[in-house]
């Protein structure tokens, strides 16, 4: 800002300065015209003035000699005569030395207005070469802060750019490390629970042979049910992430739950109008993880109308339950 500043008010002193220069060499010129047009004219009112004056003089000298002095002698009129020879030669030498002197000052007038446009001209051409070499260093100093200010530019973002590929490798390895370390605990804790569902199912089918329970056996599918609830640890799911359970890797994977009627029958039905549907239906509470089936929806996209309905206030969440108001 301070160099754009800087530039704008040289531009400006620029411009004011020959504006200012311009308006002095007009104002001289039209002085010098206002002088050169008085003098003109009083040289030609005198002019006109002196010839009124003879031109009277020569009239009454006239008439003097004709009306009073026709009858002296002729010694008289060569005196009149030499009288009026004389002021008509003094009239002429006078006109004579009234033009050269005006001759004169107008060579004075114009030499001193050359010297003076000479002198303004030189001054103006320094001025100018001047202001131009400045110009031309602040130039020089703009382009040389803006290529500064461009190589910090570059710096910074060059700096930005490797801290974050520093960063994006690190969260890279700390995610590799995270999902090897959760593959290979699941892998761990499939293996155990497959190893005790078999010990579990060879000590029945021992009991069985041995006839140990006097009671009449269960059903197979009682027997696995029974099994399952005692041998299966419980694990609390998360609302946005579960881990899969063991039935996830050693069964194949069953085709998804079809929607219940009523919530995803209506395909022009925003989604989160049919969250709060389900969760109305469903006055015990329900979870986020247990609506994906019914609503046939991503759970992230569950969860971010079930949190929109909450700012809402149109339900209530007690723990991880959504429940109806």
């Amino acid at each position: 800002m301070g160099l754009a500043e800087e530039m704008t008010r040289l531009a400006e002193t620029i411009v004011s300065e020959k504006q200012q220069r311009v308006s002095d060499n007009e104002t001289l010129k039209n002085d010098i015209h206002e002088k050169l047009n008085d003098f003109s004219a009083q040289r030609v009112q005198v002019s006109k003035a002196l010839e009124q004056n003879a031109k009277e003089l020569m009239d009454s000298l006239q008439d003097y000699v004709d009306n009073t002095l026709v009858s002296e002698n002729e010694e008289m009129q060569l005196q009149i005569k030499e009288f009026m020879q004389k002021l008509e030669t003094e009239r002429e030498e006078r006109n004579k030395v009234q033009t050269e002197t005006l001759n004169q000052f107008n060579k004075n007038l114009e030499s001193s207005v050359a010297e003076m446009m000479k002198l303004f001209s030189q001054q103006r051409q320094e001025m100018k070469k001047q202001q131009q070499q400045e110009f031309n260093q602040f130039m020089v100093d703009l382009k040389s802060s803006v290529g500064e200010s461009r190589k910090a530019a570059q710096q910074i973002l060059g700096d930005f750019k490797k801290e974050n590929q520093e960063r994006a490798k690190t969260l890279q390895k700390e995610l590799s490390g995270f999902a090897n370390d959760l593959a290979k605990s699941s892998k761990t804790k499939l293996k155990e629970y497959a190893k005790e569902r078999k010990q579990a199912q060879d000590v029945w089918a021992k009991m069985q042979k041995n006839g140990v329970s006097k009671k009449k056996p269960a059903s197979k599918k009682s027997v696995e049910a029974k099994e399952k609830k005692t041998i299966e640890p419980k694990e609390e799911k998360n609302e946005f992430f579960e881990i899969p359970s063991a039935e996830a890797y050693l069964k194949p994977e069953e085709p998804q739950q079809k929607s219940q009627k009523g919530f995803t029958d209506n395909p022009k039905k925003d989604i989160q109008e049919r969250v709060f549907d389900y969760i109305q239906a469903h006055p015990e509470g329900v979870k986020v993880s247990e609506m994906e089936g019914p609503l046939n929806e991503n759970r992230l996209k569950l969860g971010v109308a079930a949190r929109k309905l909450l700012e809402e206030n149109r339900v209530k969440k007690i723990e991880n339950m959504y429940l109806p108001l």
